[in-house]
């Protein structure tokens, strides 16, 4: 009876784990968008000093925005998991041992299409993203 009741709730505890496992997203842009006070500028072509961003983020907030010559990286709050995921990290720490600096980003992803947007440091980034679970 005991090893039943044992098996029962090792496979209880491991359902629920699996239950309970972030979503992960990893995108990227095949546009950089910058916006001042001014306006805003589009480049398209990576021969324009254009380098891609690599964004990673989960539905449990752990957050990281990579750009030119180094990633932001932290907890984020999540403000809404659905029909919008949308984090708000207000404490990313920048990685370059030679800039040490915080900043706040903002991440909206569209659940159905997997499009995201990222506003990070003057950028404002549409992202194309794919879920790595």
């Amino acid at each position: 009876m005991k090893i039943c009741s044992l098996a029962f709730i090792v496979s209880l505890a491991l359902s629920v784990s699996f239950l309970t496992q972030a979503t992960s997203w990893q995108c990227h842009n095949d546009i950089e968008v910058t916006c001042h006070a001014a306006g805003c500028n589009a480049v398209m072509d990576s021969n324009e000093q254009f380098t891609p961003a690599d964004v990673s983020f989960n539905d449990e907030g752990n957050t990281q925005i990579c750009m030119y010559s180094g990633c932001w990286a932290g907890k984020s709050q999540i403000l809404t998991l659905s029909p919008y995921l949308v984090l708000l990290g207000e404490t990313l720490t920048w990685n370059n041992p030679a800039d040490v600096q915080q900043i706040s980003a903002l991440i909206s992803l569209e659940r159905a299409s997997n499009i995201a947007i990222v506003q990070v440091a003057g950028f404002h980034e549409p992202l194309i993203c794919q879920s790595t679970d």
